[in-house]
């Protein structure tokens, strides 16, 4: 079976405009939650991602928007204090290898 597709919103490379694309939803593993993403907020250091590469300007192309706020679609292995359509948020981890859990786009691991 295909991966199933969703829009995002993608930085190409350090310094440029970010541009509308598509990428793979990721599934939730074990202790994280897939989010259906109802907004995101930009802060300074998603400007410092963009403009200077900080955290990111070796894991190109990627999504920014690190505080997500959305509601439940799919719990992974082992969570059991959130449930399909609860409302949360929380702030990606800019570390994580893979832009999973940025904002910028329909679908999001916390």
């Amino acid at each position: 079976m295909a991966p199933r597709k969703q829009k995002a919103v993608f930085l190409d490379s350090v310094g440029s405009p970010v541009e509308l694309g598509e990428r793979d939803i990721p599934p939730p593993k074990a202790g994280e939650v897939m989010v259906k993403v109802n907004s995101t907020q930009l802060l300074p250091h998603d400007a410092y991602c963009r403009d200077r590469g900080i955290f990111i300007g070796h894991k190109l192309p990627f999504v920014l928007g690190s505080s997500i706020a959305g509601t439940v679609v799919e719990a992974g292995p082992d969570v059991n204090s959130f449930n399909s359509g609860d409302r949360v948020f929380g702030t990606s981890n800019l570390q994580h290898p893979t832009p999973d859990q940025a904002g910028l786009q329909e679908y999001a691991i916390l």
